[in-house]
């Protein structure tokens, strides 16, 4: 039950990093705070 629950975890981070090159400019304009993270993905 455990590693389903950081299984789930990953999927939410993940998800949202292939989405990152889509949305780069905005993400560089607007939330800036992001872009750490979202790098560490690329």
């Amino acid at each position: 039950e455990v590693s389903f629950g950081i299984e789930e975890n990953l999927i939410a981070l993940i998800e949202p990093m292939k989405l990152f090159p889509q949305h780069c400019k905005n993400r560089k304009l607007n939330g800036n705070l992001m872009l750490p993270a979202l790098d560490l993905g690329q």
